[in-house]
């Protein structure tokens, strides 16, 4: 599939538009309300994060994940996205938010890295992909810039999900309004051979937001912060949050396990490995 600048251009445009309405602190707080977040936090924890450690966070928009799931990490981190809107938000939010890490940006096409070879030991996609037109390339560029026995976590839409239907019908535009676009939802089993083509071997892959999950943490959950963070509500929220909505939340999802493990969620996690023998017992 071929690069189209027209299309690049589109979703350069619908993200700078979208992040200029964006207060710049309500999405790097959001995840850590999520019922899954301790799912993803945990995975973070298995990629062997170490001071010097290089991290490209491809696609990171206005919301790097350094400041959510390992901001207590001293590694490097270079966000790169097209959108300059996005990327100045995330230098504000990193700024303000406490990471004690080195962050970086760079205006750049994921399809082009300006990058040299193997010269990250850590790269992370959180919901990218489905951005992207021409995958294959993408992922040989990100596999280019990975050293030797590096790692890659994609994190994106499950295309196997089977209520997709239903939200849309319950939260009209919902895709919409992120620029999603189904041609560009993949199984895990699309991610693997796209990594094998590639040099990289999944090591890993995780499922996340099955039905329960899906509806409060990414439909019902950015609605009501949405409400109640400009009146600045936001710490009663947490107060009520924490103590009494979140551990029901929690009991109730465990009747996702069934669907999850069909491999049914709405989002998906695969961790790779650059293909290198030393480091095949990761």
């Amino acid at each position: 599939m071929n690069s189209h600048p027209d299309f690049k251009a589109q979703q350069r445009a619908f993200f700078d538009k979208k992040y200029r309405k964006e207060a710049y602190g309500r999405a790097s707080l959001l995840p850590k309300y999520w019922i899954s977040y301790s799912d993803i936090a945990t995975i973070f924890g298995r990629l062997g994060l170490k001071d010097e450690t290089w991290v490209l966070d491809l696609g990171c928009g206005d919301d790097p994940t350094c400041l959510t799931y390992y901001s207590l990490s001293c590694c490097h981190v270079v966000g790169v996205d097209l959108s300059k809107q996005g990327l100045r938000i995330a230098g504000i939010r990193v700024n303000n938010g406490g990471f004690v890490g080195s962050f970086d940006v760079v205006v750049a096409d994921a399809e082009h890295l300006p990058f040299k070879e193997g010269f990250f030991d850590l790269i992370v996609s959180m919901m990218m992909l489905e951005h992207v037109r021409d995958l294959p390339r993408t992922i040989a560029e990100a596999s280019r810039v990975l050293t030797a026995g590096g790692r890659i976590m994609i994190y994106t839409i499950n295309k196997k999900y089977p209520f997709r239907k239903i939200f849309n019908v319950l939260f009209p535009g919902y895709h919409r309004s992120l620029a999603h676009s189904e041609d560009r939802f993949f199984t895990i089993e699309d991610i693997a051979n796209l990594f094998r083509s590639n040099g990289l071997i999944l090591r890993e892959n995780v499922y996340l937001f099955a039905l329960i999950t899906a509806v409060w943490d990414l439909m019902i959950l950015p609605k009501l912060a949405r409400v109640m963070a400009p009146h600045g509500m936001a710490a009663i929220l947490n107060r009520i949050y924490v103590q009494t909505i979140f551990p029901l939340l929690k009991t109730l999802a465990s009747l996702d396990t069934p669907i999850k493990r069909k491999g049914y969620s709405s989002a998906i996690i695969a961790v790779g490995i650059q293909h290198d023998h030393k480091c095949l017992n990761w």
